[in-house]
């Protein structure tokens, strides 16, 4: 490879090779050019990845590693942490307008690693929204599992595929929250469990798997945290049935929960109604109104507004019983 140099500039020259195998792994080799009256230089080889592969959240996080002329993937779960960083001051403005104390403790949740008894991760300890404004949400978040291959998190682990634990979670949630009070000097604070999800479990409790909208046995866990006066507010960030065309697994397993999409989108397997949000609605606590405190965003939504406005459906309520 060569570069002619006028002027005295430097041209640089870079070219990316990728070498992967289904054992070790991922390695970006980098050659890099640079003549300069007569002079060359080269670097080579960066190892990103450490063996898996196949892992499609490994690829959207590496994009630009492995084509530096293109554009970074922002994924849900992207927004989902810039939502919950965007929502710390707007919950700070909305403690001192009306003269309040809001406290945030965040968690994630996945699946139960080996050594862990449930697929929750405290992210921090219970601080004063006013306190929390530097503060870096994503540097909270547990690494993402880079995936062995389809089913299996590590060549040793394989779980099925059972990675969206909704029971476990909510039963690890009602164990962690205290009974509620009213809020009021001589009580103690009121309570809301927020969750954002797009609301299909698949786990599999009791041993037996499950892969639907929330079910009679999270259901049970839901009025049992809201039996303590805690508020549940979900965030849905809609599953749509488009997303799972040309995918033959989904198409029998989940679409038949969702609601058939609209043109030009094949209808496939799909239902009438959606009730992954019908389950999502059962779950949450009612609203100052009556009505469920459940926030829908779809792809493309502003999923910071929409977790600001079920915020505030939260508050009024408390303000209201309060």
């Amino acid at each position: 490879m060569n570069s002619s140099v006028t002027f005295g500039l430097t041209v640089t020259t870079t070219k990316y090779s990728i070498t992967d195998s289904t054992t070790g792994p991922v390695t970006i080799t980098k050659n890099v050019v640079v003549t300069s009256s007569g002079s060359t230089q080269s670097n080579t080889s960066t190892t990103f990845d450490t063996g898996y592969w196949a892992d499609g959240y490994w690829l959207t996080q590496n994009y630009t590693q492995l084509y530096p002329s293109g554009t970074a993937i922002t994924l849900r779960i992207d927004d989902e942490k810039s939502a919950t960083q965007q929502l710390i001051p707007y919950a700070a403005n909305q403690a001192s307008q009306y003269n309040v104390t809001y406290k945030m403790q965040m968690f994630s949740f996945d699946w139960t690693h080996p050594g862990k008894s449930s697929p929750v991760n405290q992210l921090n300890t219970l601080t004063d929204v006013a306190t929390l404004g530097s503060i870096n949400v994503a540097s909270l978040f547990p690494v993402q599992d880079y995936w062995f291959r389809n089913n299996c998190p590590s060549s040793s682990n394989c779980i099925n595929d059972q990675a969206t634990e909704m029971y476990n979670m909510l039963t690890a949630m009602n164990a962690t929250m205290p009974t509620a009070g009213n809020g009021t000097a001589t009580s103690t604070p009121q309570e809301v469990l927020f969750i954002i999800t797009d609301g299909m479990v698949d786990e599999a409790p009791g041993g037996s798997r499950v892969h639907a909208p929330l079910n009679a046995n999270d259901l049970a866990q839901c009025t049992a945290i809201k039996a303590k006066g805690i508020k549940i507010a979900i965030l849905y960030t809609q599953y749509l049935a488009q997303a799972l065309v040309g995918d033959g697994w989904s198409q029998t397993n989940v679409a038949p929960y969702l609601p058939a999409p609209g043109s030009p989108f094949p209808a496939g397997n799909a239902g009438s109604s959606d009730q992954d949000l019908a389950a999502l609605q059962s779950c949450a606590s009612p609203d100052a109104s009556g009505l469920p405190m459940v926030q829908q965003v779809t792809t493309d939504g502003d999923l910071a507004a929409a977790l600001q406005a079920l915020f505030n459906k939260t508050v009024q309520s408390s303000r209201l019983i309060g």
